[in-house]
């Protein structure tokens, strides 16, 4: 066990995902083939299950994805259910992001069931996870006024200003998006002032210079100035470079193309 997580961690941190999936589907095999796992180290299995899970969707395959992440809703019934609450946000994590994929409606019925499940709205992070991820699939499907709901309340909670400063800019950006999307100008101006004012040592930072430059878009958008050349340059100069690792809550590139002629 303990030389299976050492392999895990070497191959995550170098980003090898095609070959980490295929080491935990190896490594789950052998530890069935063994018998290996029981009620003491129940949690061993379930984590494994997780991290397969969150491994395929990384590299999309999605069906792949979906059938762990029911092996693991089954696992998570065993030994009277002991550890079904722990890892119950984990399941639904897996049907949401990979329904968001295959299947939109899916994804927002799940949603709205972890919503009412108990265990989920108990913790606040959880919360907003489903506020987020309902917003965003709102957004792809051009539902932008049920979208702005959900990211309203997710600002709204008491909790938000504990919670992650990126995490926090990001919503706030995706905000002022949907702001521009419902032609809400005025809002969106005076909100794009706040942003760079309360994030103003963030934006420094090299790596946000995508959001900086995307906020500079929105800004000419607002001010209904010709922005064709700016998003040109923005995606010739971002859409290979950009951190891979780095993740922003929509994909600014699909975004931007929708104000080319």
């Amino acid at each position: 066990l303990r030389l299976f997580k050492m392999c895990s961690r070497i191959l995550l941190q170098n980003g090898e995902f095609l070959a980490l999936q295929d080491f935990f589907l190896a490594s789950l095999e052998q530890f069935n083939k063994e018998k290996f796992f029981n009620r003491n180290n129940h949690e061993e299995k379930l984590t494994l299950l997780t991290y397969l899970v969150n491994c395929s969707y990384k590299n999309k395959e999605y069906k792949l994805s979906l059938k762990y992440a029911e092996s693991l809703r089954e696992a998570m019934s065993e030994y009277d259910a002991f550890l079904e609450d722990k890892y119950m946000f984990y399941y639904y994590n897996a049907l949401v992001l990979n329904y968001g994929e295959t299947d939109i409606q899916k994804s927002l019925k799940v949603l709205k069931e972890a919503s009412q499940n108990e265990v989920i709205i108990s913790i606040p992070a959880y919360s907003s996870f489903i506020y987020l991820n309902t917003s965003i699939i709102y957004f792809q499907i051009e539902e932008f006024k049920l979208s702005q709901k959900n990211i309203s309340r997710l600002i709204l909670q008491h909790d938000f200003v504990n919670l992650d400063n990126v995490f926090q800019f990001q919503v706030y950006l995706l905000q002022i998006i949907l702001k521009v999307e419902l032609k809400d100008f005025i809002s969106a101006k005076e909100k794009v002032k706040t942003l760079l004012s309360c994030y103003k040592k963030l934006l420094k930072d090299k790596i946000y210079s995508v959001d900086k430059d995307l906020i500079s878009i929105i800004n000419d958008i607002i001010d209904n100035k010709s922005v064709e050349e700016k998003i040109r340059a923005f995606i010739k100069t971002y859409s290979d470079t950009i951190n891979p690792s780095r993740t922003t809550v929509i994909d600014y590139f699909s975004w931007v193309k929708k104000f080319l002629k």
